[in-house]
């Protein structure tokens, strides 16, 4: 059957309408489909996806491609990943996440929300598609950027709220940090952000005297029972910079992702002793870490 109209192609991706209902089986999603519109995708025959799988891609490869950084983009590709799936499906996969995860119970909602949206990602797409990996592995960068925010710096913030010396708000190294402590209902530090900030202040030990951030900081970290993963360089910092660098990054721009990108990420993440795990276990307060 030939279609009645071809619209234009875009990123590989083409839409076409048929004069009648025909049925077939969607490459991404695998759910069988009755409907006038059929997308093709790459050069493989037979590779057909429906309008809501074309939708999606489509709107994945436009915010890859778009001028901004990798924060914007990771913040736009996240909100689309919450947005793919039902109700349903997100409070079934959370569910899933609690059962299987035991450690989970120390994760707050919204990074239980990410990972367990993440995992539907898997499930929902088929051996065949791969340019729509990256809003999953985006998904799994936002869960550790939100335990990231709430264990190491909102606790900062409420201590300093309005109190943060000029020269700090203005530093190269630490402002984005400073302003936020200094405000905290400005929007938090990102990633990358705060991993400069952790850099500067395990490799600036004279800074570290004289800041009143990294001061209070400092105290804070102080009261964790194993404080010492949060301040080796070879610890939190280099894994948040493999975070960033080889997945969240990479999610972020046009370069193709296949399922093995988001099975590493995945992994690394939230494996068996992966990067959210690390971070709980390192912040906890000793009594907590004794009850665990």
């Amino acid at each position: 059957m030939e279609p009645i109209k071809a619209y234009q192609p875009r990123h590989g991706l083409q839409l076409f309408r048929y004069e009648q209902s025909i049925i077939f089986q969607c490459a991404r999603c695998g759910e069988a489909k009755k409907t006038k519109l059929q997308a093709s995708y790459g050069h493989t025959p037979g590779q057909l996806l429906c309008n809501g799988c074309y939708g999606f891609l489509l709107s994945v490869l436009d915010i890859r491609e778009r001028r901004a950084s990798e924060d914007e983009k990771a913040d736009l590709l996240s909100t689309l990943l919450l947005q793919e799936f039902s109700k349903a499906q997100k409070q079934d996969a959370e569910k899933r996440l609690r059962l299987s995860e035991k450690r989970s119970v120390y994760l707050d909602q919204r990074s239980i929300i990410f990972v367990s949206t993440s995992d539907l990602v898997q499930t929902a797409l088929s051996a065949h598609s791969d340019l729509d990996w990256s809003p999953g592995i985006i998904g799994y960068c936002k869960a550790v950027e939100n335990e990231v925010v709430r264990r190491l710096i909102v606790p900062v913030s409420v201590n300093l709220a309005g109190r943060v010396p000029k020269q700090e708000l203005d530093d190269k190294d630490i402002g984005r940090m400073a302003r936020f402590c200094n405000a905290p209902d400005d929007r938090p530090p990102e990633l990358g952000t705060f991993a400069h900030f952790l850099q500067t202040f395990i490799h600036s030990s004279s800074r570290s005297g004289t800041s009143l951030v990294m001061q209070i900081f400092q105290r804070h970290v102080n009261t964790f029972a194993k404080r010492d993963w949060i301040l080796d360089p070879n610890g939190l910092h280099r894994q948040l910079a493999v975070l960033s660098q080889e997945y969240r990054n990479k999610a972020a721009h046009l370069s193709a992702l296949t399922e093995s990108d988001y099975v590493a990420c995945r992994d690394f993440v939230i494996g068996l002793d992966g990067l959210l795990w690390k971070l709980v276990e390192a912040t906890l307060d000793q009594r907590s870490f004794n009850k665990a």
